[in-house]
């Protein structure tokens, strides 16, 4: 975690490919990448989340990546029930906490990948985050944001409205603040 900043550039479009790449950028705290794609032809590629080791882990479409500094990527995640995958955050357990934009899914994969599906009837869930010193899941859903309890197995209970106004995307902080 070196003060970069990476984000999806995503264009309104209903395919991706060569005429339509959704690059990634990686800005330094210099200034640096600003003029070049830090990945082109990203498959998609929309939320994204830092790993324990400072990786970047993408949302990618139909699947979720780890992407090294040196470009070289693994997929963590691939499965003909997973598509548009819009946000993903991970823990530093490895474990992976996920949005399925189309089918109003929040999906949880533990680092051992054992699956299980927050079906809390979202319509669009647009953001996915959680702090891990507190036990929440916080979902971007609707013009809300929603909270949840988090147990032992990655189970989730006590659904409440956290904000009245949602958006696209979230994140939190080291001190717990949420950002939209």
């Amino acid at each position: 975690r070196t003060g970069n900043l990476y984000f999806s550039e995503w264009n309104n479009s209903e395919s991706c490919g060569e005429n339509n790449p959704h690059r990634m950028w990686r800005i330094t705290p210099e200034g640096d990448g600003m003029d070049t794609p830090w990945r082109e032809a990203s498959n998609c590629s929309n939320g994204l989340d830092l790993d324990s080791e400072g990786r970047v882990v993408v949302a990618e479409n139909d699947m979720i990546t780890r992407v090294y500094p040196d470009l070289h990527m693994d997929t963590l995640l691939q499965h003909d029930d997973f598509w548009e995958i819009n946000d993903v955050t991970v823990a530093s357990t490895g474990d992976l906490l996920f949005s399925n934009f189309s089918r109003g899914d929040v999906d949880y994969v533990s680092a051992e990948g054992v699956a299980s599906r927050i079906n809390e009837n979202f319509f669009t869930p647009n953001g996915v985050e959680w702090h891990e010193e507190s036990g929440l899941r916080y979902v971007n859903h609707q013009g809300e944001i929603v909270v949840f309890d988090v147990g032992e197995n990655g189970s989730v209970s006590n659904r409440r409205r956290f904000a009245d106004d949602g958006g696209d995307g979230i994140t939190i902080d080291e001190n717990g603040n949420v950002y939209v």
